[in-house]
């Protein structure tokens, strides 16, 4: 076989490495000029981004763009005010009252692991929410422009109008939203659990710093086994695996 007849994967030719390459700088760069993200974080970003944006469809290019922009911004909001927790950048700690134990459904202290607050899975409905309705327009509007660029075809629109299923997008939109909800209670459910909280008396707040000489530390709930990231992680795949996997029954 001739090595000049062999075609490289779609979206890796040189002209298709362009565009996403300016759109994983603009990543990267935007992601260290706030703070958004390490020079670790940095580098797997871009990864995930060259894997990403190389392919289509450009769904997936899309909802990346659009979670790592609007979590980075909600991050940043109050600021000032979330950092005086641990762990704290999720907009649930701004809550007016205090959370309630999702394991016991007893208040406990702002920052609480495993903490659950109206506002909190009222965002993370939301979030869910724009992530799916970004979906669904970024699939609608490719499938437009594959349907209707070829102008010499009169039956573009038709063309166009036989792909459109208003049950896909409707059932997008819905798993999108119930991932973010129900991912906020698993990850909830885990923090609760298997994540140690503890409570300074001095501080008046859940530390997990090593206790002061005049300072009181009380064991608020979880077991010392996993931390933060690792929560994250683990809610994250088991969400996304049991999301795709019902949308598939539910499609197919």
């Amino acid at each position: 076989m001739s090595l000049s007849k062999i075609s490289p994967p779609a979206g890796m030719t040189a002209s298709g490495v362009l565009y996403p390459a300016a759109l994983i700088a603009f990543m990267v760069r935007h992601g260290l000029s706030k703070k958004s993200l390490s020079q670790s974080g940095a580098l797997a970003a871009a990864i995930v981004g060259l894997g990403t944006f190389t392919n289509s469809p450009y769904v997936f290019s899309t909802v990346l763009l659009t979670f790592y922009l609007s979590s980075s911004r909600l991050t940043k909001f109050k600021a000032q005010i979330k950092k005086n927790f641990e762990w704290a950048s999720e907009l649930g700690i701004l809550n007016k009252s205090w959370p309630t134990l999702i394991t016991t459904l007893k208040k406990v202290p702002p920052g609480t692991n495993g903490g659950v607050s109206p506002l909190g899975l009222g965002a993370s409905f939301a979030g869910g929410l724009l992530i799916g309705v970004t979906a669904a327009i970024s699939v609608l509007v490719q499938l437009a422009v594959e349907s209707l660029l070829p102008w010499q075809n009169d039956r573009g629109f038709d063309t166009l109008l036989s792909k459109l299923d208003p049950k896909f997008f409707f059932a997008l939109i819905v798993a999108s939203s119930g991932a973010g909800f129900f991912g906020s209670l698993l990850d909830s459910l885990l923090g609760a659990t298997v994540q140690k909280s503890n409570y300074s008396t001095k501080k008046k707040m859940i530390t997990y710093k090593t206790p002061e000489k005049d300072d009181e530390i009380k064991a608020i709930s979880g077991l010392d086994i996993l931390d933060n990231h690792q929560v994250n992680f683990v809610s994250s795949l088991l969400i996304s695996l049991s999301t795709g996997y019902l949308s598939l029954k539910a499609l197919w």
